[in-house]
C-alpha cells in the first residue's frame, strides 16, 4: 500500500507540474506581426489546442490576448500561455489574458493554446486574437452582437451591444443593402444615437445585408460590421400579429371543447412579439390569457 501510495503522490505532482506549463513545440500557422492599431486583430482561425503561434512586432504595452471555439453555438474560452522567442514563460492563464510586457521582453512572443490548464487537446480550429490595449482607449471600435427584434414583409427592427473596449461612441451609422449590394449604398440608412434601429420600406422576400458602425467624435468612426443576409418575409404580417391588434378572446365557461366558439388564425408571415406577453395592454393587471397575437 505505501508504494501505491508513493506512485499516486508521484503522479499527482508530476501533473500539477505539467499543468503549469502548457507549452508547446509546434507551430503549422505563419507568423503573425502585430498592427498595434488599438483594433481586436485576428491572429489566426485555423490553430489547433497543443500548438503554438509566433507573434512579432510586440510593443512595451499592454495587451488583451483571447483563445475560443465553438461547438453548437456555445463559445468556450481556452487556455493561453504566452512565452517570449526563447520560450521561457511570461504569463498563462484561461482567455482573456491581459499581460503588459517589459522593455526586454518586446518584440517576438509565442502564443501556445490548449483547452485548458491541464493543456488538454483536440482535433478541431481555435480562433487566437489580440487587442493592443494601451492604444485601444482612444479608438473607435465597431457594434458587438447584431440581433434581429421584428421582421416582416417590409420591415426589419435591430439592435446591437456597444463597444466592449475603446472609446464610447456618440452616435451609429447603419445602411440596409440588398443582398449582392456593396457599403455605400445601403436604403434605407440612418444615424442613431441609441443602439437600435429600423429599417422601413424593404422589398419582400428579399435578402438585406445590414451594415452598422460606430461614431466616436474626435476619435473618428469604426470600420462597418457586416452582418449575414437576413430575409424579409413573403408576404404581410395577420393583423393581430403585434399586441396593438391582437385578437380578443370571450372566455367561456362550462363548455367542453366541442361546444366552445373557435377563434381563427395563421402563423403565416408572422414577425414576433414586440411586447412582453403578460402585459399587452400596458395596464397593471396581466391580460395574456384573454389576447392572441404573435
Amino acid at each position: 500500500m505505501k508504494s501505491i501510495t508513493i506512485l499516486f503522490l508521484t503522479f499527482f505532482t508530476t501533473s500539477f507540474l505539467y499543468s503549469q506549463n502548457c507549452k508547446s513545440n509546434k507551430q503549422t500557422v505563419p507568423n503573425y506581426p502585430a498592427v498595434n492599431d488599438g483594433f481586436i486583430e485576428t491572429v489566426t482561425t485555423v490553430i489547433v489546442p497543443g500548438e503554438y503561434v509566433t507573434v512579432t512586432n510586440i510593443l512595451e504595452d499592454d495587451y488583451i490576448f483571447t483563445a475560443n471555439h465553438s461547438i453548437l453555438g456555445t463559445e468556450y474560452d481556452d487556455y493561453i500561455t504566452i512565452t517570449d522567442a526563447s520560450n521561457a514563460t511570461l504569463a498563462q492563464g484561461v482567455s482573456p489574458l491581459t499581460y503588459t510586457f517589459a522593455p526586454e521582453q518586446a518584440g517576438t512572443i509565442r502564443l501556445h493554446v490548449y483547452l485548458d490548464a491541464s493543456c488538454t487537446t483536440d482535433d478541431i480550429n481555435l480562433t487566437v486574437t489580440m487587442l493592443n490595449n494601451t492604444v485601444a482607449p482612444t479608438t473607435c471600435q465597431m457594434p458587438e452582437n447584431p440581433r434581429i427584434s421584428y421582421r416582416s414583409d417590409t420591415r426589419i427592427d435591430f439592435y446591437w451591444d456597444p463597444p466592449s473596449v475603446g472609446d464610447s461612441p456618440v452616435s451609429y451609422d447603419w445602411e440596409a443593402v440588398p443582398d449582392g449590394g456593396t457599403q455605400g449604398g445601403g436604403n434605407p440608412s440612418g444615424t442613431v444615437s441609441m443602439t437600435s434601429a429600423s429599417a422601413t420600406g424593404l422589398t419582400f422576400s428579399t435578402p438585406y445585408t445590414f451594415f452598422i458602425r460606430s461614431n466616436c467624435g474626435a476619435n473618428g468612426s469604426s470600420d462597418w460590421y457586416e452582418t449575414p443576409p437576413i430575409s424579409t418575409n413573403a408576404d404581410g404580417p395577420p393583423i393581430n400579429d403585434v399586441c396593438s391588434g391582437a385578437t380578443l378572446i370571450i372566455e367561456e365557461t362550462g363548455k367542453d371543447v366541442n361546444s366552445a366558439t373557435a377563434a381563427n388564425g395563421t402563423l403565416l408571415n408572422t414577425a414576433g412579439t414586440d411586447v412582453d406577453p403578460e402585459n399587452c395592454d400596458s395596464g397593471a393587471e396581466d391580460n395574456a390569457r384573454d389576447d392572441v397575437w404573435y
